[in-house]
C-alpha cells in the first residue's frame, strides 16, 4: 500500500496532518481523523474540500491555468468518506481481489481504485482532475501537486515539494504514455 499511496508521507508542510496509519478500518475511524483536519475550499466547485495547504496550492494552480475537476462537480473528486471509497472499490473490485492485494499478489488494481480505507482522498491530500495540457501540469507541479499513483491518470497527490526536490526524497520519475508519474521508492 505504501508503494502505491505513500507519497503524501514525505510532505514537509507542518500544517499538513498525516494519518497515524495507512489504512482506516471503517467510517468512524475515517471521520475521527477527518475531524482533526483544517480544510480549505476549492474555489469554483460544489462541496470540494482538501486540507487547507493542499487547497491553497490547488487554488493557486487553478488561477494560473483553468484545471477542471474530473467529474466537473466536486465532492467525489476531493476529500471522500470511507463509504465513498468502499463504493468505488466495489465498482471496480471485490473481496477476493482485496485478499490478493493484502497478500501482495495483486497490484494492478491499485492504479484503478484504492482498497477501502487506504485512499489519499480520505486524508484530504488527493484530487481527481481533467488535465490535458503541459501548461496545466506545469501549474500543478509548481504548486506541489504530482501524479504519484501509476496508471491512475486523473489522480493528483499533494506532496508539497518542488519537482527538483522529489528525487532528494527518493521519488523516481517514470513517463508512461506521455504522463510523468513520480513513484515512491518502496
Amino acid at each position: 500500500m505504501l508503494r502505491a499511496y505513500g507519497a503524501v508521507f514525505v510532505n514537509q508542510d507542518v500544517k499538513i496532518k498525516l494519518p497515524q496509519k495507512g489504512m482506516f478500518a471503517n467510517e468512524q475511524e475515517t471521520q475521527d481523523f477527518q475531524a482533526t483536519l483544517t480544510m480549505g475550499y476549492i474555489d469554483g466547485t460544489n462541496d470540494c474540500y482538501l486540507q487547507k495547504s493542499a487547497a491553497d496550492a490547488l487554488n493557486k494552480a487553478r488561477i494560473q491555468q483553468q484545471i477542471p475537476l474530473k467529474s466537473g462537480y466536486g465532492s467525489g473528486d476531493c476529500t471522500r468518506t470511507f463509504s465513498t471509497n468502499l463504493r468505488f472499490w466495489h465498482k471496480y473490485a471485490n473481496n477476493q481481489i482485496l485478499a490478493k492485494v493484502q497478500q501482495g499478489k495483486e497490484t494492478k488494481i491499485l492504479g484503478v481504485v484504492a482498497p477501502p480505507g487506504t485512499s489519499q482522498h480520505l486524508w484530504g491530500l488527493a484530487i481527481d482532475l481533467r488535465v490535458g495540457s503541459k501548461e496545466q501540469r506545469k501549474a500543478l507541479n509548481q504548486n506541489g501537486w504530482f501524479q504519484t499513483v501509476y496508471n491512475d491518470v486523473p489522480h493528483w497527490t499533494y506532496v508539497g515539494l518542488t519537482e527538483e526536490n522529489l528525487p532528494l526524497f527518493g521519488f523516481k520519475k517514470q513517463v508512461v504514455r506521455g504522463i510523468t508519474y513520480w513513484l515512491t521508492p518502496l
